[in-house]
C-alpha cells in the first residue's frame, strides 16, 4: 500500500498508464483482477 508499512506493487498503475500516454500509446485496456 502507498499508505501502510510496507512497499506495495510496482510499477502503479496510475504512473504506467501516464508512461504509456507519453510514449504515444492510444488505446489501453485494462482488466481488474
Amino acid at each position: 500500500s502507498r499508505v501502510g508499512p510496507v512497499e506495495w506493487l510496482k510499477p502503479y498503475t496510475d504512473e504506467t498508464i501516464i508512461d504509456l500516454g507519453q510514449k504515444g500509446i492510444k488505446s489501453l485496456l485494462a482488466i481488474p483482477i
